[in-house]
């Protein structure tokens, strides 16, 4: 029992050191609008796999939103974005 609570503290702690300090200011439509601003770091390369088409084109609208260009093809049935 103490061993599967520690491990799940552990791991709660790990997930929260990954996404970072969220603004303390604001309510949710804050929190949502920090991690839409910082989602990814925006860069050029290869994205992916994503499972469906349509996921994969989301992401490729957004990395076009921020002046990038991007292109959805798919490989061996899963789906990738290639930004440039």
């Amino acid at each position: 029992m103490i061993r599967k609570t520690l491990i799940s503290c552990l791991a709660t702690l790990a997930i929260g050191a990954l996404l970072g300090p969220l603004p303390a200011h604001g309510g949710q439509s804050d929190a949502r609008e920090f991690l839409a601003n910082h989602w990814v770091q925006a860069e050029a390369g290869r994205y992916g796999p994503f499972a469906t088409g349509r996921r994969a084109n989301e992401v490729a609208n957004h990395y076009r939103q921020r002046g990038y260009d991007a292109w959805v093809y798919s490989a061996w049935g899963d789906y990738y974005v290639e930004v440039r």
